[in-house]
């Protein structure tokens, strides 16, 4: 009977080993690569700026925009209710050098979501003029059209929020006009992005999903995107996720999905009734443990370019 020694047996499982293995990792490359490359549609249902930071415009879509390379849509959350007081901690805006500032430095749903809550925000693009009206009720403004660049009218808007908030030192900021328009974003910047504004976007079918494994009844307005996306065509629940670092085309133009949205405590209030009655980060970690507290993607705008309403947004590539 032949003697095969041990380095001959290490040798043949060796083999018979890489037999086995390599089919199955070449499967699995294949599967990743077909993974990556599956195109996911879905369709433009609304878009939606908010021209002053932590105010509900959701009730104000815009039927087309044209955006440009490192933009967003027009006058997105370009103003900013800063506190008149705030922990040091959060930083501090100087319009003539404007840079991100955390969000707990400005009067913002996810510090006075209640009281901002109930307001509804109305804008007109001629003259840059904020209308307030309280939610669910009819009435007159509570705050008439007042146009943010005259020095009277933006005084009477900062009147309002200084006694609607309690504060008397809140002030209504911007870039300076000789800077560059700057977004007061709620995510800071990648490195290597900064400058660069963004877009929020949300899938309407991880909305939906979410809904489901909850029992709750979720309102996408929580989430304030500025694309909300039907799902109609295919994308599924949480599809986005798979658009981040990479391309996606909406209408003309292209963007790059830079990461997950991370949601806080704004989303814990009722866009309908201004109450906190649903801790939806927490919701979202207890149900989709996989995912944590994320829900919508950011993109920045790669190439300019018309989007509208019914336009597919597809990726990635």
């Amino acid at each position: 009977m032949p003697v095969v020694d041990t380095s001959s047996r290490r040798t043949l499982f060796v083999a018979a080993a890489a037999a086995v293995a390599v089919p199955i990792f070449a499967w699995a490359v294949r599967r990743h690569l077909l993974a990556r490359s599956k195109k996911l549609r879905g369709r433009v249902r609304r878009l939606m700026s908010y021209p002053v930071k932590g105010l509900d415009f959701t009730s104000q879509a815009l039927p087309s925009v044209t955006l440009q390379p490192g933009g967003t849509l027009p006058f997105d959350r370009q103003w900013a209710l800063k506190k008149g007081k705030a922990d040091p901690q959060y930083g501090e805006f100087d319009a003539r050098n404007p840079q991100w500032v955390h969000k707990m430095r400005f009067a913002a749903s996810c510090s006075e979501g209640v009281i901002l809550g109930g307001l509804r925000a109305e804008w007109r693009d001629q003259d840059c003029a904020l209308s307030i009206f309280a939610k669910n009720r009819r009435g007159p403004a509570l705050l008439a059209p007042a146009s943010l660049l005259g020095p009277d009218t933006l005084k009477k808007a900062e009147d309002f929020f200084r006694e609607s908030l309690a504060d008397p030192g809140l002030q209504i900021v911007t870039a300076a006009p000789e800077r560059r328009a700057h977004q007061f974003a709620n995510t800071k910047p990648l490195q290597g992005m900064e400058g660069l504004m963004t877009l929020h976007i949300v899938n309407l079918a991880t909305v939906h999903d979410v809904s489901r494994a909850s029992g709750i009844e979720v309102d996408w307005r929580r989430f304030r995107p500025n694309i909300l996306l039907d799902s109609g065509e295919d994308l599924p629940a949480w599809g986005e996720f798979q658009w981040v670092g990479r391309l996606v085309r909406a209408g003309d133009a292209w963007l790059r999905v830079t990461k997950r949205t991370i949601r806080c405590d704004a989303t814990k209030v009722n866009p309908d009734t201004a109450r906190e009655d649903l801790d939806m980060p927490g919701l979202l970690q207890r149900h989709f443990p996989e995912h944590g507290p994320y829900l919508g993607v950011y993109a920045v705008v790669e190439r300019g370019g018309e989007v509208k309403e019914g336009d597919l947004l597809e990726g990635p590539f």
